[in-house]
């Protein structure tokens, strides 16, 4: 499956780039295709500047004319894909909100990243699940909340 992630970026440290990176990766590892609004920054970055976009040194927030041509190539990404993950905090940003209503729109499958559980609690839930023969845990169903 090709999933779009897509989280607040936003006012926090480089873009809030290793949160997605982490999405990312994890998806990755469990066999999918996926791709943040970075990729699609680097898309436009490399187009006027040769490179890719680094969150730590380059800036682009709201105001600046090249967010307007990101975001288009955010929407190309998030098109072609089959899925979005909401990555926690998602529902404080304006782009994440916007892509989300996109998503929905086009009947893509929506998930939502949740905070981790503490370790002792996740044990509990594990023997739990085992216990009822179910997962418990997991992605949860659009109309849960975190």
């Amino acid at each position: 499956m090709r999933v779009y992630i897509a989280g607040p970026m936003t006012g926090y440290r480089d873009y809030n780039f290793a949160a997605f990176e982490a999405a990312q990766a994890e998806w990755i590892q469990r066999g999918h295709v996926a791709v943040t609004p970075f990729d699609a920054g680097d898309v436009v970055w490399m187009r006027h500047f040769g490179r890719r976009f680094d969150g730590a040194t380059d800036k682009c927030d709201y105001g600046d004319p090249l967010l307007r041509e990101i975001f288009v190539e955010d929407i190309r990404h998030l098109l072609s894909a089959e899925a979005i993950l909401l990555l926690h905090g998602w529902e404080r940003s304006t782009g994440a909100c916007i892509e989300r209503r996109i998503a929905e729109a086009f009947g893509l499958d929506v998930f939502y990243e949740c905070e981790p559980i503490p370790a002792d609690e996740a044990e509990q839930l594990r023997a739990i699940e085992e216990a009822m023969g179910q997962a418990t845990v997991g992605v949860l169903d659009e109309d849960e909340e975190c």
